[in-house]
């Protein structure tokens, strides 16, 4: 029995360069989280003293973040 590859888990800014080929940094991951993006926490296992992700939990935070800036966008051309 093989692992879904889109659930096996890799260091975080390895799971990022898998997915979008930029590899963040290491302050920026740990902004990700603990404070988020636009609000959204970075959801994130610990293993030992590695923060570990999957391409699929990459793939959805990087979702909801875009569906929250769509959202923010819409609501400032609204108001104007």
């Amino acid at each position: 029995m093989s692992i879904d590859p889109e659930l096996k888990l890799h260091p975080i800014a390895t799971a990022f360069e898998l997915v979008t080929g930029n590899r963040p940094s290491s302050p920026t991951v740990w902004r990700w989280k603990t404070v988020g993006c636009r609000g959204v926490k970075l959801p994130f296992t610990q293993v030992g003293g590695t923060a570990m992700l999957s391409i699929a939990d990459v793939r959805r935070w990087l979702g909801e973040v875009t569906t929250v800036a769509s959202q923010e966008k819409n609501q400032e051309a609204i108001a104007k």
